[in-house]
């Protein structure tokens, strides 16, 4: 089989369904759609690459130290793929690896080995005395080889698309123990959702969400969590062109509630539908305009400026406490304090180590019955901003802000992949029989045109409840939302209740939509001056 059509052959991934292959001693096992075993014959580091076609590398596993020449038959391997439907294996790769970063001239033995997306690229770690591990890049097409010295091991994040998926590698660590030196592994889910690098001192996360202490079976995760840069390495197929690209999926999780009027009383439910998030699998969360309190702006009150608070402050130690406690992004809402008379309506985005990762002040400041916002907050200062996070990259505006499309535009321009929009907006009891409906199918509306004018994650939470006098509240109309890339609604809350809304994001999607609907190639920027004017008169 000539290696063009065997390359081509590898291109369509899903996730391995009935069968599988495993390792029993030195012999690797196939089980079919039956259960039923049979041995494939010596090898090991069997990789899904298909629904029935499985890299792996046939010969005898060695270890790290192990000598590693060529003069040794018995330390020869070779990288195959088998396909369990036709029973029969193709080889890909079994030369010698020679660099001086290997510590000698050859090397014949494969640890670890996977295979891009594509199927244009090989990676295997070869196992040297100088490095304790080396990666080889191979491009198959033609056999040039790069090195990465210290990585003990790889793997393909795998999913739907065909290009553009990360390739994870770690670097070796050795750490001093009173038992020696240590070295650490990596853990993986088969579709790639979730990888943990664990040493004997950390869990360190690379994509996903946390195990659970003890679900990885291993004393460790028991250990201190925390992120280091620096501990992997991302390789964007045989070019790591931006480590802060994230391929994985995540998923968000909206808090839509209603507030009294004790501050520390909504801090409270906040933390507790925070944790109820985090326990549905939500790994960035995302609370409503103004959370801690009612919203105030109804009336012009020069002692409600007392609500205002500083940051960091209470509202952000507290969060930043859970958020490290959860092991989960949270995006805030802060009435922000930031000088004697300067005050902001300030977004908040902890990271999951509960550091600060950055703030958005406010930009569009409304001034309407009800909504007497300009008495309070300064327009933001900042620009539209997005922020790496543990999971994704994100921006944050602010309820009006979701009416203005320049605003959307900027932040998606700065490489966001989910926009949030922490809000609070309802109804005026006079208005709603006549305008309710018309009133939020716009404001959902403008908000799924963002998604699909950008081709990223919109996500809109609103708070819940009548606030306010009968005769002159607001009446909250909820109906928190997450839209995708092409603006389909993937989940949406109620009008008249509190929920906590869980989607996922899948920056392939992102990838998949601006590739037939190319809005941002397309644009115009040479032709675009006027906007910068209030009007062309």
């Amino acid at each position: 089989m000539q290696l063009p059509l065997l390359l081509a052959s590898f291109c369509a991934l899903s996730e391995m369904r009935a069968q599988r292959v495993y390792e029993r001693g030195p012999e690797l096992m196939f089980e079919d759609a039956q259960g039923r075993p049979s041995s494939l014959g010596p090898g090991f580091n069997a990789v899904p690459i298909s629904d029935h076609k499985f890299l792996l590398i046939r010969g005898a596993r060695m270890g790290y130290g192990e000598e590693s020449s060529c003069e040794r038959p018995a330390a020869k391997n070779r990288v195959v793929v088998y396909d369990t439907q036709t029973n029969k294996e193709f080889l890909i790769f079994d030369k010698p690896l020679s660099d001086r970063m290997m510590g000698h001239d050859a090397a014949c033995v494969y640890e670890h080995a996977d295979l891009a997306p594509t199927g244009a690229t090989l990676y295997i770690v070869s196992p040297s005395y100088a490095t304790a591990g080396c990666l080889a890049i191979i491009d198959l097409a033609s056999r040039a080889v790069r090195y990465v010295p210290g990585v003990m091991d790889v793997f393909v994040v795998r999913g739907g698309s065909k290009a553009g998926d990360l390739i994870y590698s770690r670097r070796l660590e050795r750490t001093k123990t009173r038992a020696g030196p240590s070295y650490p592994y990596i853990h993986a889910r088969p579709d790639g959702s979730q990888i943990a690098i664990i040493s004997n001192e950390d869990l360190v996360l690379g994509v996903g969400n946390a195990p659970a202490p003890g679900s990885l079976g291993r004393s460790e995760a028991r250990r201190r969590q925390e992120w280091r840069r620096g501990t992997h390495e991302c390789v964007r197929h045989d070019i790591c062109q931006n480590v802060e690209v994230y391929a994985a999926k995540f998923r968000i999780g909206l808090v839509q509630m209603a507030c009294s009027v004790d501050p520390n009383e909504n801090l409270a439910k906040a933390e507790w539908r925070i944790r109820e998030a985090a326990a549905r699998g939500a790994q960035i969360v995302c609370l409503q305009e103004l959370f801690r309190s009612q919203y105030f702006c109804r009336e012009e009150n020069a002692g409600l400026f007392d609500l205002a608070e500083s940051i960091p402050g209470p509202s952000t130690e507290a969060l930043g406490r859970l958020a490290g406690e959860l092991g989960v992004v949270v995006v805030g809402s802060v009435f922000e304090r930031r000088a004697a008379g300067v005050y902001h309506n300030t977004a908040v985005i902890i990271d999951a180590d509960g550091a600060l990762a950055g703030i958005y002040r406010k930009m569009h400041i409304p001034d309407d019955p009800l909504y007497f916002e300009k008495y309070y907050f300064t327009p933001g200062d900042l620009g539209f901003r997005s922020f790496d996070t543990r999971f994704g990259r994100v921006a944050a505006l602010v309820c009006w802000d979701q009416w203005y499309p320049e605003a959307a535009r900027l932040a998606a321009l700065s490489g966001a992949q989910v926009l949030f929009y922490p809000t609070a907006i309802g109804w005026h009891p006079a208005e709603k029989e006549a305008l309710g409906a018309a009133q939020h199918d716009a404001w959902r509306t403008i908000q799924r045109g963002h998604a699909i004018a950008n081709g990223i994650y919109v996500a809109a939470v609103n708070r819940v409840g009548f606030e306010g006098p009968p005769e002159n509240g607001l009446d909250f109309w909820g109906g928190s939302f997450v839209a995708d890339p092409f603006g389909q609604l993937v989940a949406e809350a109620p009008h008249d209740r509190e929920e906590i809304l869980i989607a996922e994001c899948d920056p392939r999607r992102i990838e998949e939509v601006r590739r037939n609907w190319p809005f941002l190639r397309d644009r115009r920027i040479d032709a675009y001056g006027g906007i910068t004017q209030r009007v062309l008169d």
